[in-house]
């Protein structure tokens, strides 16, 4: 029971008030580093890149390396027999701890279904499974996702193929179930969200949005054992108490007519995404409490509240939103300018992996001399431990997070917020 001491003009508590923390601790441990062996989807480099941004800032005490060896362009490599083929190439001989399989969608063609193409998939991924199964490596399984309404190609509309998807996604699950793995239904999330808003799901030309991309990243993660929120506070702000303190520390909470200040401690800040794919928290609502970082403060005097976070107006909302709670995780503050140092520094990893990849790793199979096959070992380790570095230095800024003084403020005659684009 918290003890509240009044005055005229304001109440205050001091000291340290609630900390409470929710969720199960994430799949992956320090020192993993997860492969995405994906498709031309994966080397878009973007659902990639959420993920990363998901787990740095979600888990700052601890360092996890992604690598992606998505692939596309010779109609093998990006289906499930071609992964198998150059599964050892491109993620086992690179010392993974996890690999995502996040294939399906081109290997039924698109046509209709045919058992034929349905078998050879099956067979593909039991083999990539086995084998990294076999190497000491564990497995996430992720099942293809949507194609657009709009589709059209060898006789079939979009509606039919994606049925062939959904298919192609029961036998992904199959083989989960069966080898007892983690499995990420992103056909499940994109047939959601075609049904409730397809102008969200596909960009141009016919390619998953960044929403969707998003969508796909929430999915992985939450199979990688990642639940929301991310940190969220309730209080009273007539009685001047704190109710709830999730995933953060509060003290110095102090209330006078006009304003409600407090510190916030965050142990996490929400994963960063970029405008374009911040739609993902009207149409997905998993995804906007996986990534909730939260304000609610009940009991204000009506009117509009100025928020402003160490300095910076994050926006102006009605006593009866605040009430009802927001979701702060897109608008501006101090958590969205170190989440976006945070995508930066990954969107780099990503990149110089990708060149290394394509100039070192693959140099053997394209250009390179046998003789020079041991000068290119040896750089390949270097670059390896290059990589890794990178991570620690990603992980070393998320853990920049530092208390923040936050501060509303009543205002006369200002509207509610939008959301931020």
């Amino acid at each position: 029971m918290l003890h509240v001491k009044r005055s005229v003009c304001a109440i205050a508590l001091s000291g340290l008030l609630t900390l409470a923390v929710v969720g199960a601790e994430p799949l992956l441990r320090p020192g993993d580093r997860l492969f995405f062996l994906g498709d031309g989807i994966a080397l878009q480099h973007v659902y990639t890149r959420y993920v990363m941004n998901t787990f740095v800032s979600r888990y700052p005490d601890m360092t996890v390396g992604f690598r992606n060896a998505g692939l596309v362009g010779d109609g093998q490599c990006d289906r499930t027999p071609g992964g198998f083929i150059r599964l050892q190439r491109d993620v086992l001989g690179l010392d993974p701890t996890w690999v995502c399989v996040a294939m399906g969608m081109n290997d039924p063609r698109y046509k209709a279904f045919d058992q034929a193409a349905y078998d050879e998939f099956i067979t593909g991924l039991t083999n990539i499974v086995a084998a990294v199964k076999q190497s000491k490596v564990r497995v996430l399984l992720m099942t293809p996702g949507c194609v657009d309404l709009s589709f059209r190609r060898n006789g079939i509309d979009g509606k039919t193929y994606n049925e062939v998807l959904r298919r192609y996604g029961e036998g992904v699950k199959d083989v989960a179930a069966r080898e007892h793995l983690p499995v990420a239904d992103v056909h499940a999330v994109m047939a959601a969200m075609l049904e409730k808003n397809p102008a969200q799901v596909f960009g141009e030309p016919a390619q998953p949005s960044a929403v969707t991309h998003a969508a796909m990243a929430f999915a992985i993660a939450r199979a990688l054992g990642c639940e929301g929120p991310v940190s969220d506070v309730v209080m009273d702000g007539k009685a001047g108490r704190l109710g709830r303190a999730t995933g953060c520390k509060v003290s110095q909470l102090k209330v006078t007519s006009n304003t409600v200040s407090f510190v916030r401690a965050d142990k996490a800040i929400p994963a960063y995404l970029d405008p374009e794919a911040q739609g993902i928290y009207s149409c997905v609502p998993e995804a906007a409490q996986l990534n909730r970082y939260g304000l609610t403060v009940k009991g204000l005097a009506e009117g509009s509240w100025q928020l402003a976070v160490e300095g910076t107006n994050v926006a102006v909302f009605t006593a009866a939103k605040l009430a009802e709670g927001i979701n702060l995780s897109c608008f501006p503050g101090p958590w969205h300018t170190l989440g976006a140092r945070i995508n930066g520094m990954n969107a780099g990893i990503e990149e110089l992996y990708s060149h290394f990849w394509w100039d070192v790793v693959t140099a053997c199979n394209w250009w390179l001399p046998t003789e020079a096959e041991p000068e290119r070992k040896v750089l390949e380790k270097k670059m390896l431990q290059v990589l890794a570095n990178r991570d620690k230095a990603v992980y070393q800024v998320a853990r920049e997070m530092k208390p923040w003084r936050w501060t509303l403020t009543r205002q006369c005659g200002e509207g509610e917020p939008k959301l931020p684009r």
